[in-house]
């Protein structure tokens, strides 16, 4: 009898998780030169910040001669109120070496993680448990 009530549960328990997995990330500024991050880890996207303290997300990111280049990604950005700046998304983007302050890329936060997935299972079993006791 609980496969017929956790059936339909089921989607509601795998959904969370799987978003919660690819949502709980941060950004982990890298001690490493961009030349040697992006050669060595090869990560998909990069923050960069400069050293006047703006900041450009690129994808797909490479480093030739002395710049750094990738496809601007301003799907985070916001526009102002009253929304006169032109979104540059999708843009090859240079950015010279000696204009780089610092480089960011994506990490998994394990403990926001675990929280997630944690709360979630305990709200599922809940429901589960009050469907039981309903019979």
């Amino acid at each position: 009898m609980p496969r017929i009530i956790l059936a339909p549960l089921w989607h509601f328990l795998v959904l969370p998780l799987l978003i919660g997995t690819v949502a709980c990330t941060k950004w982990q500024v890298q001690s490493a030169s961009p030349q040697q991050l992006i050669s060595e880890r090869r990560p998909k996207k990069i923050r960069v910040t400069r050293t006047d303290h703006t900041q450009a997300v690129l994808t797909r990111p490479s480093v030739v001669n002395d710049s750094v280049y990738g496809i601007l990604d301003e799907s985070h950005a916001r526009l102002d109120k009253a929304g006169s700046q032109v979104s540059r998304h999708g843009a090859r983007e240079a950015i010279a070496l000696g204009d780089v302050d610092e480089v960011a890329i994506r990490k998994t936060e394990p403990i926001g993680t675990s929280l997630l997935v944690a709360s979630v299972l305990a709200a599922g079993y809940f429901a589960i448990a009050l469907g039981n006791l309903e019979r």
